[in-house]
Formats: structure tokens, sequence, C-alpha cells
């Protein structure tokens, strides 16, 4: 890509983020996973509702912690590539680890500095800076990048990488990523959350009323609009969240990966949840919790056993230092 071309695309990119930020800010949303309020203005998000954010949100930090306790170390360095509005790189830093947390989105490293003020964290701890992967190198080396949601995002995953690889080389570091795996999830997954759906509609227990389905067909043909939704990431009244979203799915990143790391983990993230619990409805938030609960449940429990597809996937690995044989 010519280098205007690229420039233009961040920029699209950027404004964006930039964009959808702003909204979100207007609308009470508090990038702070320790204080996340109840919220109607995300009608369908895990982000409606605190317990909801914990059940996905939580369960990413929970999955990066994790990473972090068996290949790394609790003074390690770390780079929040993508970091949006902040709130892994805050709960990171409130943990003790040293973060620098960098995005093209403008507004966004904004609101993420305001949040980190408002936490009263230790500025030795945390800083936010916006800027491009291509100049990632000036901010020294790390010991873990977080990719969280990102690298499907690159246009170019391969000069990505190779900055990545550049700053945690001399660290023996390692890549922390969660990332789409849309074209594992088939319409016979979507049948499932199609038949939730239902359900919960139909016990008045989902935001929309319920379908009319009277045959198989309608039936069918509802499956394969929720598929849409979930590979798509957004409803059908919905536009993208960017230019660049979903430009890669896990068999694009993944070989690219392997040829400057070793894998060392790949877990399958969840596969219907980040769409469906937001949008139960009861007259008892309680019931709602409970509801939430229990369909995490069961969504880990057949992902576990292979009855459904992930929509994501969690890896890490570390960077292979070695040089190119002669």
């Amino acid at each position: 890509m010519k280098e205007d071309q690229k420039n233009q695309a961040l920029k699209a990119e950027a404004e964006a983020f930039d964009s959808r930020a702003l909204e979100r800010e207007a609308n009470g949303f508090i990038p702070d996973l320790q204080k996340i309020k109840r919220n109607e203005y995300f009608y369908k998000s895990f982000w409606r509702d605190p317990v909801f954010a914990d059940l996905y949100i939580g369960e990413m930090l929970r999955q990066y912690l994790k990473y972090i306790e068996n290949f790394s170390n609790p003074s390690s360095r770390i780079l929040d590539l993508g970091c949006g509005q902040g709130y892994f790189s805050l709960e990171l830093a409130r943990r003790g680890f040293k973060v620098v947390g960098v995005d093209i989105s403008s507004q966004s490293i904004e609101i993420a500095k305001k949040t980190a003020l408002s936490a009263k964290i230790d500025p030795e701890l945390l800083r936010y800076e916006v800027m491009d992967v291509d100049a990632i190198d000036q901010l020294g080396c790390f010991d873990i990048v977080l990719c969280s949601g990102v690298l499907h995002h690159f246009e170019d995953i391969k000069q990505a990488l190779s900055k990545i690889k550049m700053v945690l080389e001399k660290n023996n570091g390692i890549l922390i990523s969660h990332e789409p795996q849309h074209d594992y999830f088939k319409t016979r997954d979507a049948s499932f959350v199609a038949a939730i759906r239902q359900l919960l509609a139909i016990l008045g227990f989902w935001y929309e009323d319920k379908i009319a389905i009277s045959d198989i067909e309608t039936f069918e043909s509802f499956s394969k609009d929720i598929h849409s939704e979930y590979v798509l990431e957004r409803d059908a009244s919905e536009s993208a969240q960017s230019p660049n979203d979903l430009e890669h799915d896990r068999d694009d990143i993944l070989p690219i990966v392997k040829n400057d790391f070793d894998i060392l983990d790949i877990y399958q993230s969840s596969s219907f949840i980040y769409r469906l619990i937001g949008g139960l409805r009861h007259p008892e938030i309680k019931k709602e919790h409970e509801l939430a609960k229990f369909l995490a449940i069961v969504d880990r429990a057949l992902v576990n056993n292979g009855a459904l597809a992930a929509n994501y996937f969690y890896f890490c690995a570390r960077v292979n230092s070695l040089e190119d044989p002669l």
C-alpha cells in the first residue's frame, strides 16, 4: 500500500473509533471495570450491566492475567497496543505492572487519560500515547505486548508483527491476543442461539419481541440472520465499527504469527454470550444476572465439549529471537 493510501486508511480507522468513544462518553460510559454502571444505552451489549461486563470483559482480563502468570513475571513492562479507552491498561496498572497504552484514536486516549486520573493511578505505572504500530519502537523494550482484538484490524499483519517482535525481542517477551475466528462459527451454531433468543422472547425475557416462527423454513431463516450478525459483529441496521474491522480471521492470523513467534497456548473464547446477555430483560435485575451467569456457564461448557464453536480465541506466543541461518 502506498504511504498516502495507508495514512488515509489510518485516519479513517481513527475517526471511526473517535466517533464511537465520544458517543459512549456522551451516554455515560466510564471505561473502568471497577466503576461500570447499569446503562440502557447499551441495548444488547455486555457493557449494559457490570455483571454482564464481568462475565465477558472480566473473563478476558482473567485469561490475560493467567498468561502473564504462566509465561512472564510480576515485574513485566506491558504495551497495550490498540488499547482503546484503556480499561485493560487500567486494570493491569492496578495490579502493579508498568503499562503503556497506545491507540490511533486520539479521543479514546484522551478519555483513557481522564479515567486513569480519576482512578488515581500512579503515573509511573500507566501512561497513554496516540500512536500507530509503526512507531512503537520509540517506546523502548517490553516484556509483554497485549493485542486485545487488534491484530485483525491490520491490513498488513506481517508488518505489524515485525514491529511487535522488535519491542519484545531483547526481553524474550510474549504476545498475548484475543482475535476472531468467525469462520469457525457455522449456521448450526447460530441455530442454537436462535432457539435461546426465541425462548427468551416468548417468556418476555428478551429486549425484542418474539419472532413469528410457524415452520422450519422460518426458523432456518432466523438462524441465518443471527449467523450474519455474529460473523459481522453487528445488527443488520448497524454499520461496521471501522473501515478495517474484521480484516482477518484466525486462519489468516496464526500462520503469520508463527513466522516470528512460538505459540505457547491457544484457548477458545466464548461462543454467543457477548451478543446475548446484554439483551436480557426481567423486572428483577437479579434475575437478569442469574440468567446471564447460567448462560455463561452453558456457553463455556458447550465450547469446551465441542458442541458449539467459539467466535474468538486467545493465544499466547513467545518471540522467536533465533537469527536466520546463513
